[in-house]
């Protein structure tokens, strides 16, 4: 229901930006290619809503000792690929609103603002790259992942995933900073301000999920029921990643509540 709910909520949007750069707008930016390409090319967040969808479905969100051992490394095997791919979505969602920012807030290359969200850019790229690295060899050899009975060695995956956790709550803090400070920096009145801050801190939403998918790793850390805890984690998420695609498709449909006001006669 969760993943059904948010699939849905970001559909929605993405639907109506597409009609109002397609109809509307008729033009095309570089964030409407990555977004696109986000969902329709590479899967996005319909990829990820399905593999949620495979990780509940193979018994994800039961006790482990509830399962069989063969239930049990299909719901983990499962989970690492679906981790896998929040990882890759998670950074093209925020790379693509940091994008938006620069057209928007940044009127010249290569100044001061500019140049600190270039290197924001680069931290998310390095941070969620070698992430992705460490979730797909944490064990050697990779069926260890699933099946902690083969012999070999793995990582400190605790640690990982409250890392990679804080990490996702701080950046997305720092995405919904940025417009605040720049919007009230632009010549305009106050309502129209007020307008865009609206439209563009919509994503405060997310630090709110980033921040509970935290705290639920941090309280699971050290339970080995991972079968019944490591699916919360990705059902917020789910709910973290449909909030950034609903960010990025939000800017155009701000056209909506333009309404021209009508012209004094003579």
């Amino acid at each position: 229901l969760c993943v059904t709910i948010c699939l849905t909520c970001a559909t929605i949007p993405f639907f109506l930006r597409t009609y109002v750069r397609a109809f509307v707008r008729r033009e095309w930016l570089f964030e409407d290619c990555s977004s696109f390409l986000t969902c329709i090319i590479k899967g996005g967040l319909v990829s990820y809503c399905g593999l949620m969808t495979t990780v509940m479905s193979r018994h994800g969100g039961v006790h482990q000792w509830d399962l069989t051992a063969d239930e049990v490394h299909s719901a983990l095997f499962w989970f690492n690929i679906t981790s896998i791919e929040y990882g890759i979505e998670i950074l093209i969602c925020k790379l693509t609103i940091l994008t938006i920012y620069r057209r928007v807030f940044v009127p010249q290359r290569w100044e001061f603002f500019d140049i600190l969200l270039r290197i924001f850019e680069v931290i998310l790229i390095s941070f969620y790259f070698s992430i992705t690295v460490v979730k797909i060899f944490e064990c050697k050899p990779r069926a260890r992942i699933w099946n902690k009975k083969l012999a070999g060695t793995c990582i400190n995956v605790n640690t990982m995933l409250n890392t990679s956790g804080m990490f996702n709550f701080t950046t997305d803090v720092l995405l919904l900073l940025v417009p605040v400070k720049s919007v009230w920096k632009l010549q305009m009145k106050k309502s129209n301000k007020i307008r865009v801050v609206l439209i563009f801190t919509f994503g405060m939403i997310a630090p709110v999920f980033s921040l509970i998918g935290f705290l639920v790793r941090e309280r699971i850390s050290h339970s080995p029921d991972a079968t019944y805890n490591q699916p919360l984690v990705l059902l917020w998420g789910t709910a973290e990643v449909s909030t950034g695609f609903i960010c990025i498709c939000l800017p155009p449909l701000s056209i909506f509540f333009h309404r021209n006001k009508p012209r004094k006669g003579p």
